[in-house]
């Protein structure tokens, strides 16, 4: 090439983007080059994007440029009356974010809009988005593999490899996943149609959802003889056992499965929680406002209640009931707390994800609750304080 040719040619055209924080917090990403006409432009494409993403938008409009397709956006006006899914999501975003989201919930949303909607529907119009495109995305995603190639160290996603753990050429998602990606769709366009920007919202009609195997069911009931029985072996094992002398594994698993208590709930139980003249368990600590409850004691768990309440050594009011060594709450990863859990499989029709359970096929006082636990003078006192020892079998 000689010096004609070089001095027609002028400076090489450069493709880069450039940040600026904007006053409601965000950052804007714009992008900085020429088009094919020598005209210099700096448009907007999107808000709080990860140096990769804003690379990768940077190069489309390389791409457009050297095709010589590339034309300015449309006024301002006229965008806003019709924005790109790129724009919408940035800013519906942005809205989300100022809720009180947990840390799992953001990188959770973080997956679904920057990991799998923006590449696939980043510049498609909101008029854009009909039944059969959903379903179009639906599939997308369903056809999405790792890649082929094995993991071979540090490095592996420069190189194109699978990520660790992951099955060379397998599937990316599963249904359940498809379908909770659509969901974050709908919600999106969903607050465009409440706005008025468009008129139907195509994610949440009906068929638009990844088809997801249905499991079988796994019993979440026990029998009667088989209460007795994991009562009975709790028992023998908290009269015999030196592992965890401190945990009443026989009450502890009576408040499972016959007061139909949470793990966290029975490991949160203190001494003022029982009240014996009513015959409930009050739950103090629950999982939703609408767990805080009194927790009515049929008589097996009324007699299960009694006899590691004359055993237990901590008499102060607000004393736990089922404390690890250090006198803190068990979770359900305590060693103290897993010993009482009978293991997977143990039960033939109950599993270990099923401990809110309840009594059946076995004799109308046990299989129903009762409202109060009162007792007459042949049965047995109200309060445990003067009751005779527990026998070991539940059955008594």
């Amino acid at each position: 090439m000689d010096y004609a040719d070089r001095a027609g040619m002028g400076r090489p055209k450069k493709f880069t983007y450039r940040t600026e924080t904007l006053k409601d917090g965000r950052v804007g990403f714009y992008a900085r080059f020429t088009d094919q006409h020598g005209a210099r432009h700096e448009p907007l494409i999107g808000y709080d994007l990860t140096p990769e993403r804003a690379q990768r938008l940077v190069d489309h409009i390389k791409t457009d440029v050297e095709r010589g397709m590339w034309r300015p956006r449309t006024p301002e006006t006229e965008r806003d009356a019709d924005p790109t899914f790129h724009v919408w999501a940035s800013d519906w975003w942005h809205e989300k974010r100022k809720e009180a989201l947990e840390e799992r919930t953001r990188e959770w949303y973080e997956w679904a809009i920057q990991g799998h909607l923006l590449p696939y529907c980043h510049d498609r119009r909101l008029s854009g988005f009909d039944v059969s495109y959903v379903k179009t995305l639906r599939s997308h995603l369903r056809d999405k593999r790792w890649p082929s190639k094995p993991y071979t160290g540090p490095g592996w996603q420069e190189r194109g490899e699978c990520p660790p753990g992951k099955v060379p050429g397998a599937r990316r998602l599963s249904p359940s996943s498809v379908n909770d990606i659509l969901s974050v769709l709908s919600s999106i366009l969903e607050s465009a149609r409440q706005d008025g920007v468009i008129e139907t919202n195509a994610a949440a009609a009906k068929g638009t959802r990844a088809k997801v195997e249905r499991r079988a069911k796994i019993g979440t009931w026990l029998d009667y003889d088989q209460v007795v029985a994991l009562l009975d072996a709790s028992q023998e094992i908290d009269l015999t056992s030196s592992h965890y002398p401190h945990l009443g594994r026989r009450a502890f698993n009576g408040c499972l499965y016959l007061g139909a208590l949470r793990v966290s709930e029975a490991c949160k139980l203190e001494r003022r929680d029982v009240n014996w003249e009513r015959g409930t368990i009050r739950v103090r600590d629950a999982k939703t406002p609408a767990g805080y409850r009194d927790v009515p004691m049929h008589r097996m768990l009324f007699d299960v209640m009694a006899e590691w309440w004359t055993r237990h050594s901590d008499t102060r009011p607000k004393a736990l009931l089922f404390p690890t060594r250090t006198g803190r709450p068990a979770t359900r990863t305590t060693p103290a707390c897993a010993s009482s859990c009978p293991p997977s499989g143990a039960l033939p029709n109950c599993s270990r994800s099923a401990v809110r359970i309840r009594c059946r096929n076995g004799p109308t006082s046990a299989a129903k609750p009762c409202r109060t636990s009162r007792r007459t003078p042949g049965d047995a006192p109200r309060s445990p304080g003067g009751q005779k020892p527990a026998t070991t079998s539940a059955r008594s």
